[in-house]
């Protein structure tokens, strides 16, 4: 029925009554174009799976426009659609293979030649046989089709490989677990063995796949730039390959249906493994939801080749060196307390040996945070022995530290007012909360808090780290603006976002007289 709607095929007919009722639908899916017509179909399938099943197989296809992009990047690394072959290892509903089978098409290419030179991999058995559709369809293809075979591409990691000219996927996302994750111990080269990432076996794969001078393109979450866990993956792609290109989508929401991802386009260019390249920084450019492409400078590519990938800064927050929360007199520590690890410590009552916590959800931009009950009846209390560290008596700032893909900023900060250390003498902050401490009198939490609820420092953030966790120590490394022009500017224009934009751009302006004796007070 997927490829009846999409109109790819008139062989099955459904009964009269059912053709009626999908008649309008079938009319507003003949007026798009061919690869709006074949996302279609593919999503129409992927979402008659079942949300488990869908889950299971990371069946979230990729949108035309990011698909058009990716072929588009691909060409620009040096792919021949004449006469190249190409290998998607994680098919799907052929997103990669029927676009690139149609600019194959106007090149000029016959449809024996285009299906001799398109290959595929998909686990699933319908969907590997909607994609062989949606190809020789494209193809232009009556009697030859695509070699897109049914199985699991990672089966392949330790086996030779067949060398393609180009690999192109959106390959799955989410934890390798079971055998698969125990298989993946073996190819530490470009896994972290505490937590292997689908999608880093996938790229390691697909460098595999791909000859000596091949492209590899990949649409895979942004977490790979910065996150500690992808810190191999990141080194066997600097041992590998030549960065090409990297392309940020914009927006998080919108782009993959009913999933919210930072995703990025990277494209790669094989080159020897005994010959490490001592690339020192990658094009960049962000992609908006049309599909339009910004240069955006270039991400800088450490001397340790497992290093972090710095995103380039934002023209909205200027360049320098910038300061840190150090420069706010504040310091940065996780939250204490690990509930499921202690529950026995756990009351609903206050006592002399009781403070309340303060959980991740209770963080709300922009308000108070008050401690209440994770089931959100009453407030849970810690019980500790007398005189504890871990005790905050004093107002604080509380972020989340994990932020999920409903909220579309990362730095999720709020302060504890100073009333509920009056009230109760003190909290404690669970482990998936960062805790922002004043190392001296006379610090503006509130002031610091409006800060980092900025987009403009939300984007810098962003830079640092790409993945949905916020680490300490990427927290500490956030570029900030001068606190002595953020505070001024505050005051002047009452709107942190402006005074955020301003003061960052005023990054390398001398202070003048009035505000630099402030300063050094």
């Amino acid at each position: 029925m997927c490829l009846y709607l999409a109109g790819v095929t008139d062989t099955w007919q459904p009964p009269p009554r059912l053709r009626q009722a999908l008649a309008p639908l079938r009319e507003q899916v003949a007026k798009l174009g061919d690869e709006e017509r074949h996302y279609v179909a593919s999503t129409l399938y992927a979402l008659s799976m079942g949300q488990d099943r869908r889950r299971q197989l990371s069946a979230f296809f990729t949108p035309p426009f990011v698909v058009q992009c990716a072929i588009d990047s691909a060409v620009r690394a040096g792919l021949d659609l004449r006469t190249h072959s190409v290998m998607d290892p994680a098919a799907g509903g052929a997103a990669f293979l029927s676009s690139v089978a149609g600019r194959m098409r106007l090149e000029g290419c016959a449809p024996a030649n285009i299906c001799s030179r398109l290959h595929g991999i998909e686990i699933d058995t319908g969907l590997a046989s909607l994609a062989t559709a949606l190809v020789s369809k494209r193809a232009g293809a009556r009697r030859s089709t695509p070699r897109i075979r049914v199985g699991n591409s990672l089966s392949l990691l330790d086996s030779k490989q067949h060398l393609y000219d180009a690999v192109l996927a959106n390959p799955p996302y989410g934890r390798a677990t079971g055998i698969v994750a125990t298989r993946a111990a073996r190819h530490s080269e470009f896994v972290s063995a505490g937590h292997v990432n689908k999608y880093a076996l996938f790229s390691g794969l697909a460098t595999r796949m791909v000859r000596v001078g091949g492209i590899v393109v990949l649409v895979i979450p942004a977490s790979f730039l910065t996150g500690p866990l992808f810190a191999p993956l990141r080194s066997h792609f600097r041992k590998t390959c030549r960065v090409e290109e990297i392309g940020m989508l914009a927006a998080r929401q919108g782009a993959f249906l009913d999933v919210t991802q930072d995703a990025c386009i990277l494209t790669l260019k094989r080159t020897n493994e005994d010959k490490v390249c001592g690339q020192r920084v990658a094009p960049f450019a962000l992609i908006s939801s049309s599909g339009g492409l910004a240069s955006a400078g270039n991400v800088e590519l450490p001397d340790d080749l497992a290093g972090p990938w710095r995103l380039p800064a934002s023209e909205s927050v200027g360049d320098g060196e910038g300061f840190s929360l150090a420069s706010y007199d504040v310091e940065a520590h996780c939250g204490y307390f690990v509930w499921n690890r202690e529950m026995e410590r756990m009351t609903k009552r206050a006592s002399a040996n009781a403070v309340p916590l303060v959980w991740a959800v209770n963080v709300h931009s922009g308000k108070p945070c008050w401690p209440r009950a994770r089931s959100g009846r009453g407030v849970d209390f810690v019980k500790f022995a007398k005189g504890s560290s871990a005790i905050v008596r004093e107002a604080a700032i509380v972020l989340q530290r994990t932020t999920n893909n409903r909220q579309s900023r990362r730095l999720v900060a709020a302060v504890v007012p100073s009333e509920v250390v009056k009230k109760f003498g003190g909290f404690v902050c669970e482990n998936h909360t960062i805790v922002i401490r004043r190392k001296r009198e006379g610090v503006d939490l509130g002031e610091l808090c409006s800060l980092l609820g900025t987009e403009a420092v939300d984007r810098e953030f962003r830079r640092l780290s790409t993945g949905a966790h916020v680490a300490v120590t990427a927290l500490r490394d956030l570029r900030l603006p001068n606190p002595q022009w953020f505070s001024r500017l505050l005051k002047e224009t009452g709107d942190a976002e402006r005074a955020a934009i301003e003061s960052y751009e005023r990054l390398t302006e001398v202070l003048p007289e009035d505000v630099r004796a402030v300063a050094t007070r």
